[in-house]
């Protein structure tokens, strides 16, 4: 999977953080049932957060396209400035991004959090 990224968004909350990257500028603005009908392509990354010391985080990486969806156990992902590459067992994914050295500082950090020591992370400059 490969595609160009027109939108980003990032959230952070008490019980988890996520990075979705998007070939839809209105991603976030779908409803289900437009979701349902979206063929654009788009990556979330997720990190839901342990809720008390027998519990584990839980990595999670959803896609379009279901059969590519679901619980990251290894992968590596390497962040380029214009680019997030993605290997996991389902699938390798690159995204083409295009931001600020602002935005870029945000994504970084994200996906730093998110992958949080489980997966490999590789940061190129």
């Amino acid at each position: 999977m490969n595609f160009n990224c027109k939108e980003i968004t990032i959230t952070d909350e008490t019980f988890g953080c996520s990075i979705t990257f998007s070939e839809n500028v209105n991603f976030k603005n779908l409803k289900v049932d437009d979701f349902k009908k979206n063929e654009e392509q788009y990556v979330m990354l997720l990190r839901k957060y342990a809720e008390d010391e027998i519990e584990e985080n839980f990595y999670y990486l959803e896609t379009n396209d279901p059969l590519k969806s679901g619980e990251l156990n290894q992968f590596m992902i390497n962040i380029f400035r214009t680019k997030i590459s993605i290997a996991y067992e389902k699938d390798n994914v690159e995204i083409f991004i295009d931001v600020d050295e602002l935005e870029f500082e945000e994504v970084k950090n994200s996906i730093k959090k998110i992958v949080n020591k489980k997966g490999q992370l590789n940061i190129n400059y």
